[in-house]
């Protein structure tokens, strides 16, 4: 795991954010609240966490969609980090 990887996920931790929503909600098939409470609390789950292939696919997918979705509309793009709102940091 790369550095910036590690410190993302270290400041994703002290928030909830849009990744987060379907397990607020338990939306069904991957949505679940105890698992987020485990998450963000640090705590060591109570079940097998599993990294599926779809999850390892996005991760290493993600830099060669942008690039296509810039070469195919022409936008630049460019990292943003997160985007913390000022009055709710936990919100992210």
């Amino acid at each position: 795991m790369t550095a910036d990887r590690a410190q993302f996920l270290q400041e994703r931790a002290d928030g909830v954010g849009g990744s987060d929503i379907h397990h607020i909600y338990n939306l069904t098939p991957y949505g679940c609240a105890r698992k987020l409470w485990y998450e963000k609390t640090k705590h060591v789950p109570d079940y097998p966490r599993k990294e599926t292939g779809p999850m390892r696919r996005g991760n290493a997918l993600e830099a060669v969609i942008a690039d296509e979705y810039a070469t195919l509309t022409g936008r630049k793009l460019q990292k943003a980090g997160q985007l913390i709102d000022p009055q709710h940091p936990e919100l992210r």
